[in-house]
């Protein structure tokens, strides 16, 4: 396995930028929850944006569901300790089966159902859910894994802001 590529030439403040990167979709995530059709049904990278030039407030208990009994939320220190200021990018997330059922697993979780998608469990504590869309890029056949494709833009967001997305807490 190749090491990642370090830089993908992204700026994560940007809308413009991971349209031109050739992310698609933009869609808030309520109206995303009801028709999931556009989401393509290969496997990808899909990304949770925070729209709002203010800074948010956080839910002591935000709508992601308890999966296996495990709480999914953390407190209010910890959330405004892992903020990335200036960024508009808040979860970077990859999916090796379609997309689509992926994103709909996220979205299910954040609606409070006992799912098994606990990665990115944070934005669901961020109390203005109306500022949250999502956007995702297919890849289908691509010589890197989307697991490489996600660590590489990872690594390029830590690089740029010092820190990983809000919600990408496990490495």
């Amino acid at each position: 396995m190749q090491p990642p590529e370090r830089s993908l030439n992204m700026d994560f403040g940007s809308l413009g930028s991971l349209s031109i990167n050739g992310f698609k979709g933009f869609r808030q995530i309520d109206k995303l929850a009801l028709d999931l059709d556009e989401v393509p049904q290969v496997k990808g990278i899909y990304v949770m944006l925070y729209t709002s030039s203010e800074y948010p407030n956080f839910c002591k208990n935000g709508s992601g569901g308890w999966f296996k009994g495990e709480d999914p939320n953390e407190d209010k220190d910890f959330l405004e300790d892992r903020w990335v200021h200036g960024a508009i990018v808040v979860y970077i997330g990859m999916s090796d089966r379609p997309l689509r059922t992926r994103v709909s697993e996220f979205l299910k979780f954040g609606n409070g159902q006992n799912i098994g998608h606990r990665g990115g469990r944070l934005v669901w504590q961020i109390q203005e859910r109306r500022q949250l869309a999502l956007c995702w890029k297919a890849y289908g056949e691509y010589p890197r894994t989307v697991r490489e494709i996600e660590r590489a833009m990872i690594a390029e967001f830590e690089a740029t802001y010092g820190k990983r997305p809000f919600a990408n807490i496990k490495r």
